[in-house]
């Protein structure tokens, strides 16, 4: 099955590298997970201030692009979300090996700031709000290919909110369309990745609070370099976890795997 065009033709950006060298040789295709979005792109133009080529970035959701590698899209890089798809694609073959983690993700919850709720930013004075009637919608990421979204059900779980929270819940493809669903209005409230909370460029339109890791299981990221990566490609994977690339996720809401 061939990769859908939306993909490649509304999800892609180019960053394009910094010397005429850099710019004539073929950009590296890279798949990434949306909470990325911010991030990724100035990792690759630090990339290319090294002398690297020019980086062809796709964004999506963990769970849509590992299904697209293993249909053969031409993916060079996975940055995945989740480490277990990385995993799962190793233990297929699909990709060259477990490759290695490069951040750690945080999830936060936002608040509109022109929206329907108006209380205290808390998971708990949401609930109550809710309980008491006010009609607000809340964001998350589909939870059957996101991992933010699986994170955000497992914190309504570990604070036996599911019932009261789960009948106002909207979803979004990515985490990134969560957050902005939120930042319209759209919703009052969303579980999203705190990556996209100060950087993106929803981030003014909403108020936010880092929730604890405790209330869910850790989102380590991780990337691998696929069968069809070239040289270049494996360059830019260790780019990505090297320690330059460490204080560019540090400064946008990662913390160290």
């Amino acid at each position: 099955m061939k990769v859908t065009r939306r993909l490649f033709l509304s999800l892609t950006a180019v960053v394009a590298a910094g010397s005429s060298h850099a710019v004539a040789q073929q950009p590296i295709l890279v798949a990434a997970a949306s909470d990325l979005q911010v991030v990724l792109p100035k990792i690759a133009e630090a990339f290319a201030r090294q002398g690297g080529p020019p980086v062809s970035i796709s964004f999506g959701s963990t769970g849509n692009i590992a299904r697209q590698i293993r249909q053969g899209a031409p993916f060079e890089v996975f940055l995945a979300a989740d480490e277990s798809f990385i995993e799962s694609l190793a233990n297929d073959g699909v990709v060259a090996d477990r490759g290695a983690a490069y951040a750690r993700g945080r999830l936060a919850l936002v608040a509109s700031r022109t929206g329907a709720y108006t209380g205290t930013l808390s998971l708990a004075a949401v609930a109550k709000a809710v309980e008491a009637g006010q009609p607000f919608r809340i964001a998350i990421a589909n939870p059957e290919h996101a991992p933010y979204g699986r994170r955000a059900m497992e914190v309504l779980a570990s604070q036996t909110l599911d019932a009261t929270l789960k009948p106002r819940l909207v979803y979004g493809e990515t985490v990134a369309q969560a957050m902005q669903l939120v930042a319209t209005g759209a919703a009052a409230v969303g579980l999203v990745a705190s990556s996209l909370v100060k950087h993106g460029p929803a981030a003014e339109a909403v108020t936010s609070v880092i929730l604890p890791e405790t209330w869910h299981s850790p989102i380590i990221q991780r990337l691998a370099v696929t069968r069809k990566g070239s040289e270049v490609a494996r360059r830019f994977a260790a780019f990505v976890t090297g320690p330059d690339a460490r204080q560019i996720f540090a400064a946008h809401g990662f913390d160290a795997p």
